[in-house]
């Protein structure tokens, strides 16, 4: 058995007992090593130089000192020292006159001051995190597979879908597929397709409904943890509409975006993005459009947390309404509860109210309330 293969089972299993683990074909060549006060053995000593060994990657589950799953250098480096650490213990026991009855007391006291160094390194691991594989360190790509169900389509404090007012409420399906091609870059597409409303084939033929978007966005870190920056571009077209309807046989809008964020006890995030007309008829609706955000959450239980916020935008150097309401400013307050039901797999029911300001109607009818449902599954 390799190194790494065997101090994976001896971190996975603290509780193991002081037996060596031999491999048969190595018998009569490998050491076998005890040492008073460790839980468990490491095991199956190469009866090559240490020299030799080569060293292995591999990725460090958090167990109890902390979340480094979003740290994977972090975690390689620590996995890398505890490594270490067992390699030299193994080189000081081997190079004894009775290792295999070997107690600190018979070593000289530089030597018993670098096994209770080392024994402390490696009862933090066995304390903590978990050696699960010898694998490359690089975070693998994600894929998310994303379903909502609304009853409204609310965008920038419309309600896309409605017929007569803001409180009309279509059904909406939206789903959504995101790649996460590297670190900090995401490749996304999503949809909404309206599901109920005598209104759809007019909307679909405006180059309202059936709404497709193509989007990259990349994010990093200014502050681990703390202050995030982004930047990403979204094609949004209407593949469906009718020319004789919408003026264009494909409407189509291209909207660049930059956003900063800082997390915390609350959330803070601001953003701005220009949606700009790739047709005549969709560059009269070209806007400028910046939002304000800040929201929260809190652990429920062990599986579900709620997570509630309230958002603010400005929509400026804006064209001709189209068949969209004439609204400048918006406020929403949002709230819902994420529920993990297995491993990558989710749900999150939420209720949501939208504000913006409408010319010509009431106060009551410039706001509505809506509903959705998201399922999500990570691979």
């Amino acid at each position: 058995m390799p190194l790494i293969s065997a101090l994976a089972l001896l971190v996975a299993s603290p509780a193991a007992t002081a037996t060596t683990v031999v491999p048969e074909a190595e018998t009569s060549d490998a050491k076998a090593l005890e040492i008073e006060g460790l839980d468990s053995v490491a095991a199956a000593v190469s009866p090559a130089p240490v020299s030799t060994v080569v060293q292995p990657r591999v990725v460090v589950e958090p167990a109890g000192l902390g979340d480094q799953s979003d740290c994977p250098d972090q975690a390689h480096q620590a996995a890398m020292e505890l490594w270490q650490a067992v390699v030299e213990l193994q080189s000081l026991l081997q190079s004894a006159d009775e290792p295999s009855h070997l107690v600190e007391e018979s070593l000289p006291e530089m030597d018993q001051a670098r096994v209770m160094e080392f024994k402390g390194l490696i009862a933090a691991f066995q304390a903590g995190p978990t050696l699960v594989a010898a694998v490359e360190p690089e975070t693998e790509p994600a894929f998310t597979l994303e379903i909502a169900l609304a009853s409204a389509y609310a965008d920038r404090g419309a309600n896309v879908f409605m017929m007569d007012r803001q409180s009309d409420r279509h059904g909406v399906l939206a789903p959504a597929f995101m790649w996460e091609a590297a670190p900090g870059l995401e490749l996304a597409w999503w949809g909404a397709f309206q599901t109920s409303g005598d209104n759809i084939a007019a909307l679909v033929s405006e180059g309202v409904g059936h709404e497709q978007d193509l989007g990259v966005n990349y994010s990093f870190d200014l502050v681990p943890e703390t202050l995030s920056v982004g930047a990403g571009t979204a094609f949004t077209f209407f593949p469906f509409a009718d020319p004789d309807v919408a003026g264009v046989a494909v409407p189509s809008v291209l909207e660049p975006g930059i956003g900063i964020e800082w997390s915390g006890p609350v959330t803070v995030g601001l953003a701005g993005c220009y949606g700009a007309g790739l047709q005549a008829v969709t560059a009269e609706g070209n806007s400028f459009y910046t939002e304000a955000s800040a929201s929260t959450s809190r652990q429920i239980t062990e599986f579900a947390a709620w997570e509630a916020g309230i958002h603010g935008g400005y929509k400026a150097m804006r064209g001709a309404a189209g068949t969209l309401p004439d609204n400048a400013l918006d406020l929403g307050v949002d709230w819902s509860v994420g529920v993990d039901i297995a491993d990558g797999f989710g749900m999150a029911p939420g209720v949501h109210l939208m504000w913006t300001n409408l010319d010509g109607v009431g106060a009551g009818e410039e706001s509505f309330v809506w509903w959705d449902l998201v399922t999500t599954a990570v691979f």
